[in-house]
């Protein structure tokens, strides 16, 4: 038989491909007008979440998205309307991208 190809994302240079052509940034964006302006599309938040789980899983990630997602990230967590399932998510990516040493600082500035 035919395998199918490797989903796109799931390829850890494709991950670095990704963020390199700005789609990190653009999940970003759509997320943070999900969380932080409260719109009723409540799947936008997650599928936005669970790519930003995908690609925070590779090291060549893990600053960047620090510096774009960090704010919305800590937002999600500490909301009290945040799902439980958006709170993990959030929590696994905050997980992943203390991995990397050079978003201590990053870090020390959010607290």
């Amino acid at each position: 038989g035919v395998n199918p190809p490797p989903r796109l994302a799931l390829r850890p240079d494709s991950k670095v491909r990704l963020v390199a052509a700005g789609c990190m940034e653009a999940v970003v964006a759509v997320a943070a007008v999900a969380a932080f302006q409260e719109v009723d599309e409540t799947d936008l938040l997650l599928l936005c979440l669970k790519a930003l789980l995908n690609l925070s899983t590779n090291p060549a990630n893990q600053v960047l998205i620090c510096r774009q997602a960090l704010p919305l990230l800590l937002h999600v967590c500490c909301d009290p309307m945040a799902t439980t399932e958006e709170v993990w998510l959030a929590r696994s990516i905050l997980s992943n991208i203390t991995r990397s040493a050079a978003n201590r600082s990053l870090f020390y500035k959010a607290e």
